[in-house]
């Protein structure tokens, strides 16, 4: 699934309410989950998914993508490798609540 990030201006408040204008915000494809059922693993599946992903992203114009692993697989980080994928941590935060006691 890629979904366009951020584009164009965006209008961003502070925890102070004043807004701020991000002109130099560039769109961005997300990959947000992969994974291959293991019936089918060990095929080269996922690699050819992530190329297509590539691919049609670049396509579509997007000039970068960003990939959220919500658990880091060595199998998964090291395929992230293989494509040129870097590991930063500049894009935000996940939070959890747990909605049971």
């Amino acid at each position: 699934i890629l979904v366009p990030g951020s584009a164009g201006d965006a209008a961003l408040s502070d925890a102070t309410g004043s807004d701020a204008t991000v002109s130099d915000a560039r769109p961005f494809a997300h990959l947000i989950h992969i994974e291959v059922n293991s019936r089918w693993r060990r095929r080269n599946i996922a690699r050819w998914l992530l190329r297509r992903m590539i691919n049609d992203a670049t396509l579509q114009g997007y000039p970068e993508m960003v990939v959220h692993v919500a658990h880091p697989y060595a199998a998964v980080l090291n395929l992230l490798a293989q494509h040129g994928f870097q590991e930063l941590n500049y894009r935000g935060y996940s939070l959890e609540l747990s909605l049971t006691d």
